[in-house]
């Protein structure tokens, strides 16, 4: 009972220290939604004297006021014929996305998604050739949840990409594509290998695993 209690102790302290190290070496720009901002339309006002007002670069004016060419950065507002409503809704939907892009690590979520589909199709391969076994098990969950839950950032669950994904669709409207291919991805592997995901996919899924196989 010792063995048990103190192997727990270990693992929780182990996962809960690393973690807190973990978030400050990947730490960034804090991920929130922005406050929403409250434009005006001056009829006189051009496009690119309400970009600076706004502080909105040409890529993102070009979505806001569909733009065919750079002349029209001459054009004034008003010319476009938006409604208050309506340009306010684009202006913040591309604010909304220019934040969610900001906040991102993109050297860090490229490398832990390589890895982690290596991860599963080794995984996969293992259990197919019968080569999972209860003493190398433990091992493999510990990798899973020190690389993918710890290491490359803590995160208790990969479906917390789906749920900010909703978040930010029902708070703002707009959809950030990389989180929509990522539920892409894992709606594709529930459907192919049904518990895969949770037993081996999530690192939530492997720690309670491992947690549990300390009794075994």
């Amino acid at each position: 009972m010792w063995r048990i209690t103190s192997s727990f102790i270990t693992i929780v302290l182990a996962v809960a220290g690393a973690s807190a190290i973990s978030t400050r070496l990947w730490s960034g720009k804090q991920e929130q939604l922005p406050q929403t901002v409250a434009v005006d339309i001056d009829k006189n006002t051009t496009v690119a004297e309400f970009g600076k007002k706004y502080d909105l670069d040409r890529k993102s004016l070009k979505k806001i006021f569909d733009l065919r060419n750079p002349d029209d950065l001459k054009k004034q507002v008003a010319e476009f014929g938006l409604t208050e409503e309506r340009l306010n809704k684009n202006v913040n939907q591309v604010l909304a996305i220019q934040a969610e892009h900001a906040s991102k690590n993109w050297f860090k979520i490229p490398l832990k998604g390589i890895l982690w589909i290596v991860f599963l199709i080794v995984v996969f391969i293992l259990i197919r050739k019968g080569r999972i076994t209860s003493g190398n098990r433990k091992w493999i969950y510990i990798a899973a949840v020190g690389v993918f839950g710890v290491f490359l950032g803590s995160d208790p669950s990969p479906m917390g990409t789906v749920k900010d994904a909703i978040v930010l669709f029902g708070s703002k409207g707009v959809i950030f594509p990389p989180r929509l291919i990522a539920f892409s991805i894992f709606l594709l592997l529930v459907i192919l290998a049904n518990k895969f995901i949770c037993s081996w996919g999530c690192q939530l899924g492997t720690l309670q695993d491992l947690i549990f196989r300390l009794n075994r």
